[in-house]
């Protein structure tokens, strides 16, 4: 599962940052990034863990505008969520279908057939409207 998750995690950062908002996009992604730039605090609930890994960015990034750097952080936690949910869907789909089919005993077919749920699971997570 650690290379599909990988391969999978690779893809999923390709396409995002090809795609993302090279500046400030509309709704709250100002006042987050601008709360993020000062340390400040954002509207309630004010994102405390958001606006701290988000400076943090800002300050080991060295390339572009804050903007840029803020959305390349936002890009990296879409990233680690689909590459751990890929890999929680990976998990719980093998446990159902071991519990469930005592007629299959080819572990390389179950594993295929998990791996697909997964992928498809997690591609619809990460390029859903409110990740994207």
């Amino acid at each position: 599962g650690g290379v599909v998750g990988s391969a999978f995690a690779t893809a999923v950062a390709a396409v995002l940052v090809r795609t993302m908002h090279p500046t400030v996009a509309g709704g709250d992604s100002g006042e987050l990034m601008g709360a993020a730039c000062e340390l400040g605090v954002a509207h309630p609930p004010g994102y405390p863990l958001f606006t701290m890994l988000s400076w943090l960015g800002t300050q080991v990034i060295p390339v572009g505008s804050p903007g840029y750097r803020l959305n390349c952080v936002s890009v990296l936690f879409a990233v680690l969520a689909a590459y751990f949910h890929f890999g929680a869907v990976l998990r719980w789909h093998l446990g159902l279908v071991k519990r469930g089919s005592a007629h299959c005993d080819d572990t390389d077919v179950i594993w295929r057939g998990s791996a697909w749920v997964a992928l498809i699971s997690s591609g619809m997570m990460a390029f859903c409207p409110l990740i994207w």
